[in-house]
Order: structure tokens, then sequence, then C-alpha cells
């Protein structure tokens, strides 16, 4: 669809703004200043121009004085309105892990969490409105959540907030991560796992934060009937557009609990390898 001349006036208007530079600004206001000045002592000490050649000549300076100012104010005006315009752009991505004896990959959009077959307390919580019983819910076991977000914007982002909306999972007890910046909301329809950066925590360009979260004390029922409301979303402050993406987690069987074949798996520190064998005939 071809663009309207209002929407190709205003991107123009941006891209001059944007040019332009406060440094030059500040220089042009001031060459305007010293210049009306100049002109003004020149004509004031001009014997040869009469009385009312030289009021005349003054009103003239004063004139180009005033039209200079204005074109200059016109510039800030391009240059307020390009900063203004200048917004975020937010990219968020994240992967869950198996937490055993090393971090097992499990997926990132359609992830299915192993069902935990150790021994663990009832589910203590208020149960939710579509579950009768507390035998409907199962345990899972621990995963870890890993996340990136990176600017790619023009400015840095202001208290940013990603926000996980796990459809069919509840928390109890809730996890207890050293870092504040997490939080857990629970709902009817789920639990949602929050990661905010603070105001005082700006997203720089191409700077990238990797927040991480151990989730656990986890129960699913055994069943998930996807409703949509499970996803992703990333804020901040003068942020134009939410950047949004699909997210579904499933119980995994308990025949397919263990680590599935081929997983991607953490780098763990190589050992360190073995002593010099021993000869035959050695010892003693």
């Amino acid at each position: 669809m071809p663009k309207s001349w209002t929407t190709r006036a205003q991107e123009w208007t941006i891209a001059v703004g944007r040019r332009v530079d406060i440094v030059g600004l500040g220089g042009l206001i001031l060459i305007a200043f010293l210049g009306t000045l100049v002109a003004l002592l020149v004509v004031g000490f001009v014997p040869l121009l009469g009385s009312a050649n030289r009021d005349v000549a003054i009103g003239d300076v004063f004139g180009g004085g005033i039209f200079l100012l204005a074109f200059i104010a016109a510039g800030v005006s391009l240059f307020a309105y390009a900063q203004s315009s200048r917004r975020p752009r937010l990219t968020t991505t994240w992967s869950f892990w198996l937490v055993r004896d090393r971090l097992e990959y499990l997926g990132e959009e359609d992830v299915q969490f192993p069902i935990d077959l150790g021994a663990r307390p009832p589910f203590s919580r208020p149960l939710p409105p579509d579950v009768d019983d507390a035998r409907e819910l199962v345990p899972l076991e621990p995963v870890q959540l890993r996340t990136t977000i990176t600017n790619f914007g023009e400015v840095s982002g202001k208290y940013v907030t990603v926000a996980f909306f796990l459809e069919g999972i509840y928390f109890d007890p809730d996890p207890n991560p050293p870092e504040r910046e997490w939080k857990f909301i629970h709902r009817d329809n789920g639990s949602q796992v929050h990661w905010e950066g603070g105001l005082n925590t700006a997203l720089y360009r191409d700077i990238p934060r990797s927040p991480s979260v151990d989730l656990t004390g986890m129960w699913s029922r055994r069943k998930i009937e996807p409703t949509g409301w499970g996803g992703v979303i990333t804020v901040a402050d003068e942020m134009k557009d939410r950047e949004e993406h699909q997210l579904q987690i499933s119980p995994a069987p308990p025949s397919i609990a263990g680590p599935s074949p081929g997983a991607r798996l953490a780098p763990q520190q190589p050992e360190p390898p073995p002593g010099p064998a021993a000869r035959p005939g050695s010892e003693g």
C-alpha cells in the first residue's frame, strides 16, 4: 500500500531532525547573536550614515536577526520532534532447561516438563477454579528458565519487563530466587513469571541482559487444553508496541520423564585426566 503524503512528510521530518546536532544548533544561535551584535555596533559607529538612515539600518539588522532566530527555532523544533519519536526496540529469547545432574535442554515455545516421580508434599494452595480434586494435579521437575533481552532501538529502554504466562502451571511453594527482579503471580488459569529490570536499570543498545531463574515447586493439570493464554510479552517505557510470543507447556508422561536421546546438555568443566596406570609387578 503506498504511503500517504502526511506519512512521507513525517518520515522526512524525523530524518532531517535526527541529522541536526544539538551542538550545531548551539553554534548557530551563538553565531546569530554575535552577528547581530557586531552589525549593531558597526551601524551605530558609522558616521557617514545620517540619523534617519542609521535608524533604518538598525531596524534591518533587528529584522534579519529575528528571521535568523526563527529559522534556528524551526531547527530546534525538528530536533526535539525527532528525539521524541525514537523508541527502544526489544527482542526477547528464552529457553527451558531441566535441572538434574546436568542441565538438559527442553525447548522454547512448545515444551514438555517431566513429571516429578520423587516424594513431594501434597498441593496445599486453594485449588484453581477448573480443578475439582488435588489429585488432578501432578508435580513437575524443577526447570531453569533462561532469557536474553536485547535492545536494537535507537534509545535505551527503561523499566523493562518480561512476563511469561504459564498456562496450566501452578506453584506450591513459590520459587525463592536470590534476585529480586523475579516475581510470581497466581492466576486462575496458570501462573505469571515476571522479570522486572527496574526504573534505574536501563537496557542500552546492543548490550543484552540474560537473567535466569530456577522454577521449583511446579504443579500441572494432567492434561492441559491450551486456550491461547500462554505466551511471552516484553514491554518498556516509551516502547511503541510490546513484543509478543506464543508459549505452550504440557506435562510429559512418566514414561518419557527421563533424559531424551540426543538432548542438548549444558557445557560442564572437563574432568581432570586420570593418573598414570600402575605397571604390573610394581606393587609392594
